[in-house]
């Protein structure tokens, strides 16, 4: 089991959730305030010829402890990846939310229950729930839920954002998620931790002004195509569809670009995200047809397979294209 984790965290009273793994079993994450782990228990985490699940979960139980005292809010999870599941507890932080790859997003049981160290003798229920099939999971701060003084409508949003797959070709779904939902109008601290469950490569993320990171991504781009397609890979028009794209995205949305590659029984598609202040389609020839600007979209559009394109809430827009294979009639490169 692969796990990829990213998190993000605003206002003065979180830090952002801290996420040590190993990479040879164990994950624990945790949503608290500073100074949760102690450095021993860091560099516990971190040795992974050492690490043991008993271990692991003594280590979350002891960041629990250690928090009793000060009124905080914590959230601990350690995922067992050769079990494939996860035993979690919350104290003042809403149950986190699971993706799975097919299906729709649901909360996983629990209750907040109170705060560590605000009533004696509490004691925090511990839940275990299935990964098996699960694509993505985000712990999350009730500031998430509550920006708009309403968290059963601030749970519904969460929800609808993670039934699309956009968040799952996010560079940093947690940010991804505290855009989209929260933007400028957070009212309260917020921290949220994700962990994404599955491939690492055919991901990328890089400043499109940066165009050596852009020419690197290129190649590797290239090299996943061919290597998933073989002879049969149409590369010249991948090759154009990537470099408009990301030419697109330059010219009306300079800042940081998201792109990931997935493969289904109809072939490999090529997933686009951008920061800019969103862009709807279809695409369209520029009125005057002698522009040198404005048809670049309209080329991917003929080049793909399938072109998708969305608006994305708040800002940022999201294309989807099926990368297309030579025809019978073309001669092999």
């Amino acid at each position: 089991m692969l796990l990829q984790a990213s998190r993000i965290a605003s206002g003065a009273n979180h830090k952002q959730g801290g996420c040590l793994m190993s990479s040879k079993l164990k994950f624990l994450g945790a949503i608290a305030a500073a100074a949760l782990l102690s450095s021993s228990a860091q560099a516990q985490l971190a040795n992974e010829k050492n690490l043991t699940l008993a271990m692991a979960q003594a280590i979350a139980n002891g960041a629990m402890e250690k928090c009793k005292s000060m009124g905080f809010k914590v959230s601990v999870a350690v995922i067992d990846r050769a079990g494939r599941s996860m035993t979690y507890s919350s104290a003042g932080h809403p149950p986190p939310i699971l993706k799975p790859i097919d299906g729709v997003p649901s909360f996983l049981p629990g209750s907040a229950c109170v705060p560590l160290g605000v009533e004696r003798d509490t004691q925090y229920v511990k839940y275990t729930a299935p990964l098996d099939g699960a694509a993505l999971l985000m712990f999350y701060t009730d500031g998430l839920t509550e920006v708009d003084r309403d968290p059963v409508q601030g749970e519904a949003a969460i929800a609808h954002l993670l039934s699309g797959e956009e968040v799952l070709y996010a560079a940093n779904p947690a940010r991804f998620a505290s855009r989209l939902i929260a933007g400028k109008r957070a009212r309260d601290d917020m921290a949220i931790l994700t962990v994404r469950f599955g491939q690492a490569e055919g991901r990328w993320a890089f400043d499109v002004q940066d165009s050596a990171a852009a020419y690197a991504i290129k190649r590797d781009f290239v090299a996943a195509v061919t290597n998933e397609y073989g002879s049969a890979a149409d590369i010249n028009a991948c090759e154009m569809i990537f470099s408009e794209l990301v030419g697109n995205v330059l010219r009306y949305a300079p800042g940081r670009l998201s792109l990931g590659l997935s493969v289904d029984d109809r072939g490999i598609w090529l997933h686009v995200m951008d920061d800019g202040p969103g862009f709807n389609g279809p695409p369209s020839l520029p009125n005057d047809l002698w522009s040198e600007s404005g048809r670049g979209l309209f080329l991917v559009a003929a080049l793909g397979e399938e072109f998708h394109i969305k608006r994305l809430p708040v800002y940022g827009t999201y294309v989807k294209v099926l990368l297309p294979r030579k025809t019978p009639t073309q001669p092999a490169e």
